[in-house]
């Protein structure tokens, strides 16, 4: 059986239902019978064919997942779900300029804003930028 993402996001949005399995706060998390329960209705939801007949996580591995098809078989196999997308580069990231000049404030708008600092609704630090306007 192979695990493509659309079935392991439909395994997870499953997984996320259950609680117990995931979240350590709740009681529930140490009890082993109501984790038992919850993989088999994790199981029955699950709308593809199940093989699976073991699952194991472990908490030095949060993101990996072992599962096994039959009791023969010897190794698990893995599920990761860590994101395996690249990090971008902020080199690859060009930014073009919207604007050649700068853009003209309407009068009106100028006023206004002088108004703001007469009353000291702008704080003096900035009068330099807004008088240079």
């Amino acid at each position: 059986m192979e695990w493509i993402n659309e079935k392991v996001i439909v395994f997870l949005e499953i997984l996320q239902t259950e609680p117990c399995l995931w979240d350590l706060k709740p009681k529930s998390f140490k009890n082993r019978a109501s984790q038992n329960d919850a993989w088999r209705r994790i199981m029955e939801l699950l709308p593809f064919k199940n093989e699976i007949k073991y699952l194991q996580f472990t908490k030095n591995e949060t993101f990996l997942i072992y599962y096994k098809l039959s009791n023969t078989e010897e190794t698990f196999g893995i599920i990761n779900m860590r994101n395996k997308r690249k990090k971008m580069c902020y080199e690859d990231i060009k930014i073009n300029r919207s604007y050649e000049d700068p853009l003209e404030l309407k009068d009106n708008k100028k006023k206004d804003l002088k108004n703001l600092m007469k009353k000291y609704l702008i704080p003096n630090f900035y009068a330099y930028f807004y008088n240079s306007l």
